[in-house]
């Protein structure tokens, strides 16, 4: 993935993800749980379901303003599974900047 995403910590702004596959748009619905790891810190849709958003089909919302990262630029990790992947798939990283 060659994204970069804004957290604005204590704010109630979203990140906006569309994950593909060769191009082409994946339906998001079929995603059952998702980890990004932040430097140290996993966040994780099983631990703390408030700050994913699977309801949409086109996109994955994360809402990491009240998650504690502190401000800086990170590389994220994103993780996502499905009832055929158990132990997550690698999806790629991206370029997180935390901003207070």
């Amino acid at each position: 993935m060659d994204v970069e995403e804004v957290v604005y910590t204590a704010r109630d702004n979203t990140i906006e993800l569309s994950l593909s596959t060769d191009g082409v748009v994946i339906t998001h619905t079929g995603i059952v749980r998702c980890q990004v790891k932040v430097n140290n810190t996993l966040l994780d849709s099983a631990v703390s379901p408030q700050f994913f958003d699977f309801t949409q089909a086109d996109r994955l919302i994360l809402s990491f303003g009240e998650a504690g990262l502190l401000p800086g630029d990170y590389t994220a990790t994103l993780y996502v599974f499905d009832i055929n992947s158990t132990e997550g798939l690698f999806w790629g990283d991206f370029l997180l900047t935390v901003k207070a």
